[in-house]
């Protein structure tokens, strides 16, 4: 049942968030803060921060923060409900009795789910008897050994004549096994005759429903699924994260196949954080599910055209998720089940230990093979800038846009803009505020823009650079940004008194004042981190910079060279800006990998 706010609110009220947090991990108190090593990244040097009063966490390396509801989430893998009712012991709030409504609803769920496990008993049992014949076989085929599969209870569908009178001797009313796709309509047919049957159990190891793989050429589909139901809901069911979810905490990392024998294989290699989106569409659920369980995930899908489209959009739906993406370069033809069986376990590691980030993976993929017509770049343009605008970070999105740019003839606003409208053109209702945020950063209506507060709120978490702000001062702000930071710089200038002088005038500024200034960790920390945010912004700057100058300078050769007139001298400066250009890409991008 669904918590009211009242319960929420009281539990967030009766939960001391470095209780919690201290228990999964060790703190230490640094003035009003407690700082421990981040558990959603590698670090050796404490950037995780507790603060006690707000109730909040925050991480300065990997940017994960929020609530102890968000914490246990994310920490766990687990929905808003049950970390609220995993916390609710803990402040001491007693849960609502259920009500009528809902009381008949988990009874319904119960009773459901216990027509499925009798279900699968027959499946079970059908794979292993005389009719399950051909199912064994075709496990031989995929080298799937009979151990393994009685620990995954892979089944067989059986004949209908023989699965419809046992769901009756077990008194299962035919309205039920409807409901769940077991049988047809008409009650004559079973859905998953002769098929192989693949249990599908959610992390809690209730048994939602099932998949089924044709055995036979004159079956229709090759692989079907139960059909949605008050148990069963597709959009985000993973296939294997019963058997993942343990090592997938453990080590942060999800691997991401496309069917049933590809997590089989996945799981006989030792690659037990792989799991499957039960060979439907990937969605934003899928996604967000991703998220809470992992840091990162792996997508080791086809290698065919249809695979790399499917790991395309997967990628863009991980990264808007705030998840880490990278993606196993399978070689042409195969699939993990295919490669494992044809070059054994090694060949399968090491494909996934050659994963690279996805959005470097797909521009290697597409400038292999960059179209010659202007019709194919702006429709690799409009892939590509969509798939770099999902990324959370904005100095690894300004990089990749500008080297996009530079592929395809378009300035990165031209790429954020035409991104913009394809996410309005395509989006059927409803806003999406982290895809919004990404393609804001571009927007230079009324005032500062988007991008130009995020670099002052990273350079205002160090006091130590409000000194250093005016060697910025003369890279491409807009005017009040401009006037803002020249004011910042002064020789004792207040800084919360500037910015609500500026902010009077400009409302967007006033998010600089909710910035808290990073001054209890210990000097040589601060100091070390200070600096590296100075120098990143300032490299991305530079390559705003010279993008808007080499845009100038294409410009300028497209209307020199219409004219007839000479080119050679803007050839060369195109040349130059060019240069210069993938050496900060080149140079940034290695120091983030």
């Amino acid at each position: 049942m669904a918590l009211s706010s009242k319960q929420i609110e009281l539990i967030r009220q009766g939960v001391d968030i470095v209780k919690i947090v201290g228990s999964y991990l060790k703190l230490d108190k640094k003035g009003p803060r407690f700082i421990g090593l981040c558990p959603f990244h590698h670090e050796k040097t404490p950037s995780f921060s507790v603060t006690q009063d707000k109730g909040l966490y925050y991480c300065f390396g990997c940017h994960a923060g929020g609530d102890v509801f968000n914490f246990v989430m994310r920490h766990q893998g687990l929905s808003f409900d049950d970390a609220a009712r995993l916390l609710a012991s803990e402040a001491g709030v007693a849960l609502e009795a259920e009500s009528p409504q809902q009381r008949q609803r988990r009874h319904k769920q119960k009773e459901l789910e216990k027509i499925n496990r009798y279900a699968l008993a027959f499946f079970e049992n059908a794979l292993w008897a005389k009719e399950g014949k051909v199912a064994r076989g075709y496990l031989k085929e995929r080298g799937i050994p009979e151990n393994f599969a009685k620990q995954w209870h892979l089944g067989f569908g059986g004949l209908a004549k023989d699965f419809i009178p046992y769901l009756q001797s077990k008194k299962i009313h035919a309205d039920q096994a409807r409901e769940l796709g077991l049988i047809s309509q008409d009650g004559r047919h079973a859905f998953f005759e002769k098929r192989l049957v693949f249990p599908i159990f959610d992390e809690k190891d209730k048994l939602l429903g099932f998949g089924g793989r044709r055995l036979f050429e004159y079956q229709d589909a090759k692989y079907l699924n139960s059909k949605e139901s008050f148990l069963f809901n597709k959009r985000e069911c993973l296939f294997g994260l019963v058997k993942a979810q343990e090592t997938i905490r453990q080590t942060q990392r999800l691997i991401l196949v496309e069917g049933y024998t590809d997590v089989l294989a996945c799981h006989r290699a030792g690659l037990l954080q792989a799991v499957a989106a039960l060979g439907t569409a990937f969605t934003s659920e899928h996604a967000g599910r991703c998220a809470r369980l992992a840091k990162e995930s792996v997508l080791l899908l086809d290698s065919d055209a249809a695979g790399q489209r499917a790991s395309r959009k997967i990628a863009e739906l991980l990264l808007k998720a705030k998840q880490k993406v990278l993606v196993a370069p399978i070689e042409a033809g195969e699939d993990p089940d295919s490669l494992m069986q044809k070059q054994g376990v090694e060949a399968l590691e090491l494909c996934v230990k050659k994963a690279m980030p996805a959005v470097e993976y797909f521009f290697a993929q597409a400038f292999e093979n960059m179209p010659d017509g202007v019709e194919g770049r702006a429709a690799l343009a409009a892939d590509l800038s969509g798939l770099v605008l999902a990324l959370d970070s904005g100095l690894e999105r300004d990089l990749y846009l500008a080297q996009l740019s530079e592929q395809v003839g378009l300035s990165p606003e031209q790429l954020r803009k035409n991104a913009k409208q394809k996410y309005r053109q395509t989006k059927p209702e409803g806003r999406s505020p982290r895809v919004d945020s990404a393609v804001d950063h571009s927007e230079k209506s009324r005032g500062p823009a988007a991008w130009e507060i995020d670099m002052l709120c990273e350079l205002l978490l160090f006091p130590v650079l409000q000194e250093r702000l005016s060697e910025l001062e003369g890279f491409s702000w807009s005017a009040p940004v401009r006037a803002l930071i020249r004011d910042l710089a002064a020789p004792d200038a207040d800084r919360e008194q500037t910015i609500k002088k500026h902010s009077s005038e400009y409302r967007h500024l006033t998010r600089l004042l909710g910035v808290e200034a990073l001054v209890d960790l210990e000097t040589d920390v601060v100091q070390e981190r200070a600096e590296r945010t100075f120098t990143t912004i300032k490299v991305r700057l530079e390559v705003r910079q010279v993008d808007e100058a080499l845009q100038d300078v294409i410009r300028e050769l497209r209307t020199t060279t219409d004219k007839g007139l000479e080119i050679d001298e803007l050839v060369v400066r195109k040349q130059q800006l060019t240069r210069r250009k993938r050496e900060l890409l080149g140079s940034t991008l290695r120091s983030l990998g």
